[in-house]
């Protein structure tokens, strides 16, 4: 489903403009790096040091060594979770993104523990789309994938899989059963309210208020 709100993304607002620079800002393994390059001018993955796939370093402190107002898009998959400060790496991305450059960016609503290497926020829709605003973007759309009884049968399959793990066969067929249910029960919008990810679609805007 993250895959398809990323497809959504690219046809919805990347296709439609000229295409120009992307930042994955907190890239890991750029799962999604082969949706959008081939869209794009520029692809780039920021990442800590310790990352030898990224192209641009963010630094100890958050920073990232990149030039005020010099990127297009940011997309931004399963990292706010992990950071220490919302506030800054929002902050840190608006620096770097263009007047009237778009922010793609997914984390959390219903989700186990899962510290990569520390976790430490969930929001609501509401929450994160006030998060995000707060800090000088303009939302366009917020998405949300997993309804709320698919999003119960994820937490279930977890709290199951923890206890059978060293079962490659039964965890396994759990992950079958559970994902059939989960099909059963979701009718697949990408429009939920209560979802297990949601992804918000923002925008920094042309002129910044003094």
């Amino acid at each position: 489903r993250l895959r398809r709100c990323c497809e959504f993304f690219l046809e919805k607002y990347i296709k439609s403009s000229k295409p120009g620079s992307l930042l994955d800002f907190g890239c890991g393994g750029m799962p999604y790096r082969p949706i959008f390059e081939p869209f794009v001018r520029e692809y780039m993955g920021a990442d800590l040091r310790f990352n030898t796939s990224a192209t641009v370093i963010i630094e100890e402190d958050g920073h990232v060594n990149l030039p005020e107002s010099s990127v297009d898009s940011i997309l931004s998959t399963q990292v706010l979770e992990h950071v220490l400060d919302p506030d800054s790496y929002l902050q840190e991305g608006f620096r770097v993104l263009k007047p009237g450059g778009l922010l793609c960016l997914s984390t959390h609503g219903y989700w186990l523990y899962h510290p990569d290497p520390t976790d430490f926020w969930r929001w609501t829709r509401d929450g994160l789309e006030r998060t995000i605003s707060r800090n000088g973007f303009e939302i366009i759309e917020t998405l949300g994938m997993m309804n709320l009884i698919c999003s119960g049968l994820q937490l279930v399959q977890d709290g199951i899989l923890v206890k059978i793990h060293r079962i490659p066969l039964a965890s396994s067929l759990i992950s079958v059963i559970f994902a059939a249910l989960q099909r059963l029960v979701d009718n697949g919008s990408l429009h939920h309210r209560d979802a297990s990810v949601f992804m918000v679609i923002a925008r920094k805007p042309e002129h910044q208020v003094p």
